[in-house]
C-alpha cells in the first residue's frame, strides 16, 4: 500500500502541544524530541528527520508517509495508524504496544526493537526490513505478510494469526512456536521449527 501525497507545504512551529492537529503538510520539527501525544496527523509527510525521540502515543495517523527517518526511540503505544507508509531509514526502537494498524507498509527499514505487543494488525506488509528484535506477544494479525525480511529474535507468544504469511521472514531465535496456528511458513522454516513444534505438541524427540 503506497501513500502518495504530492507536494505539500512545509509546516514549521516553535513547539508542539498535546492534541495538536496537522493536515496536508510536511512536518519539520523544531526539536529532536517532538511530542505529539494524542495528536491527529492526516495527509502528512515526515521526511528526512533525524530525531533522538518521537512521541505519538494515542495519536491518529491517517494517510501519512515517512521517508528516510532516523529516530532513536519512537513511542506510539495506543495509537491508531491507518494507511501509513514508512520507507527507508533507521529506528532504534518503535513501540506500538496496544496500537491499531490498518493498511500499513514498512519498507526498507532497519529497526533495533519493534514491539507490537497486544496490537491489532490488519493488511500490514513488511518489505525488506531488518529487526534485531521483533515482538508480537498477544498481537492479533490478519492479512499480514513479510517479504525479504530478517529478525534476529522473534517473539509470537499468545499471538493470534489469520491469513498471515511468515515465509518472507528469516529468523534466528523464536519464542512461542505453539502460537503459530493460522500462519503460513515455508518448507525450510518448517524443518527449522520441527523439533520445537514436536515438543509443543508433547512429542518426545530422541535419537
Amino acid at each position: 500500500m503506497q501513500v502518495e501525497l504530492g507536494e505539500l507545504p512545509e509546516y514549521e512551529a516553535d513547539r508542539f502541544a498535546t492534541g495538536d492537529d496537522f493536515e496536508g503538510v510536511r512536518l519539520t520539527f523544531p526539536t529532536d524530541e517532538p511530542v505529539l501525544t494524542r495528536s491527529t496527523l492526516r495527509e502528512v509527510e515526515l521526511s528526512g528527520s533525524v530525531l533522538a525521540s518521537l512521541e505519538t502515543r494515542e495519536a491518529r495517523l491517517t494517510d501519512v508517509a515517512g521517508r528516510r527517518l532516523g529516530v532513536g526511540a519512537w513511542q506510539s503505544a495506543g495509537a491508531r495508524w491507518s494507511r501509513v507508509h514508512l520507507e527507508g531509514g533507521r529506528l532504534g526502537s518503535l513501540d506500538l504496544t496496544g496500537a491499531t494498524l490498518d493498511g500499513i507498509r514498512f519498507e526498507g527499514l532497519r529497526i533495533g526493537y519493534l514491539t507490537l505487543a497486544q496490537a491489532a494488525l490488519v493488511d500490514v506488509a513488511f518489505v525488506d526490513c531488518e529487526f534485531e528484535t521483533l515482538d508480537l506477544p498477544a498481537a492479533t494479525c490478519q492479512r499480514v505478510a513479510f517479504e525479504g525480511c530478517r529478525a534476529a529474535e522473534l517473539d509470537v507468544r499468545h499471538a493470534l494469526f489469520n491469513d498471515t504469511d511468515l515465509r518472507g521472514l528469516a529468523f534466528d531465535g523464536l519464542e512461542g512456536v505453539d502460537a503459530l496456528r493460522g500462519a503460513t511458513v515455508s518448507g525450510a522454516q518448517a524443518v527449522q521449527l520441527a523439533e520445537r513444534l514436536a515438543e509443543a505438541a508433547g512429542i518426545a524427540v530422541a535419537d
